[in-house]
């Protein structure tokens, strides 16, 4: 196994895991869009006439905006996945300390699977719950996957600035050894 892969095997399986779960989203939405419409609506038969006042067409809407709910968890697995693998490659090759690292491609990859969870949850939760309860549904998953996903990227910004800074600072020194 490589150094990279030891180094940051767990950023680098929670990120890979990301743009696994994007893979059977995508899969799992070809494959059965019509069954999964199918049962948003018989899950939100108990609640038609209190939540939706028995009307199909407000129904339908809500089922749509659950479909486009599921799209986001979906997008957001593998472009946050994507993402914070090329980060955590980019990040393995600064001089910053191990520890700071390897905590900086835990928390993208952390954020790179529990974002879309909270999608996915509203997705599944709109027609039974409605639009309020439901986005509550998901909220404790967005704001891990957003906390710590912006946690990991600003310690990847902050490394590349203090690589930045350690590089210029390297080639100012060479420069004056060089000229005496």
């Amino acid at each position: 196994m490589s150094k990279f892969v030891r180094t940051f095997q767990w950023g680098i399986a929670l990120s890979g895991v990301a743009v696994l779960l994007a893979f059977l989203t995508g899969a799992w939405m070809g494959s059965s869009e019509e069954a999964i419409r199918e049962g948003w609506k018989a899950a939100a038969q108990p609640v038609l006439a209190t939540l939706w006042g028995n009307d199909p067409a407000k129904l339908e809407a809500i089922i749509g905006t659950s479909w486009t709910c599921l799209m986001r968890a979906h997008i957001h697995w593998a472009g946050i996945g994507a993402a914070t693998l090329v980060m955590s490659a980019i990040l393995s090759r600064t001089n910053v300390a191990m520890w700071y690292k390897q905590a900086a491609s835990i928390f993208m990859g952390i954020g790179a699977i529990f974002y879309p969870i909270s999608w996915l949850m509203v997705a599944n939760n709109l027609a039974l719950l409605g639009k309020a309860a439901a986005k509550a549904s998901g909220h404790t998953y967005a704001v891990i996957g957003v906390g710590t996903v912006m946690a990991g990227t600003l310690m990847f910004f902050g490394a590349l600035i203090y690589q930045s800074i350690k590089d210029n600072n390297s080639a100012e020194n060479f420069t004056k050894v060089s000229a005496k």
